[in-house]
């Protein structure tokens, strides 16, 4: 990955959204929130690493991590976005699957992880959840940037 000078935010990636689009269904009223939770997380995932685009890994990863909460129809969801991701990681080429499956647990642990690709996914989510906070050691996500392109339950 190459460092981030540019604060450009990424609003598409080929394999986030044919993974969101064979959920469309699923997902119904709720496609849109979750795919604007999808993108946002996954910029301030960027800007905690100084990546400019994310590996097909942490696509994977952003794209079916809550995903499975919709599939299972139950806020008991990790191991039904486990299955999505063991699911999809074979269309989506090199594809790290103990990696991705890692980051999507991760998220639900309080204390962080000596794995920076791993630990910057966790904070991103609770950066999202938690409406830009909690702060980084580096200072601020620019969470206003990435919240106005992929708004909260907007279309």
């Amino acid at each position: 990955m190459r460092t981030n000078t540019s604060g450009a935010t990424v609003r598409r990636c080929a394999a986030v959204d044919v993974i969101l689009q064979q959920h469309r269904i699923a997902l119904g009223a709720d496609f849109h929130t979750y795919r604007h939770h999808v993108y946002r997380g996954l910029n301030y995932q960027l800007a905690l690493l100084g990546w400019d685009r994310p590996s097909t890994t942490t696509q994977l990863a952003w794209a079916v991590h809550d995903l499975g909460m919709w599939k299972a129809g139950t806020f008991d969801y990790l191991g039904s976005s486990a299955g999505l991701a063991r699911r999809h990681a074979p269309a989506k080429g090199r594809v790290d699957l103990p990696l991705a499956l890692t980051m999507m647990a991760t998220p639900h642990r309080v204390r962080s992880v000596p794995d920076r690709e791993v630990e910057t996914f966790r904070r991103a989510d609770l950066v999202d959840v938690l409406h830009g906070l909690p702060l980084t050691a580096s200072g601020r996500v620019p969470v206003r940037v990435y919240a106005c392109r992929h708004p909260r339950g907007y279309r």
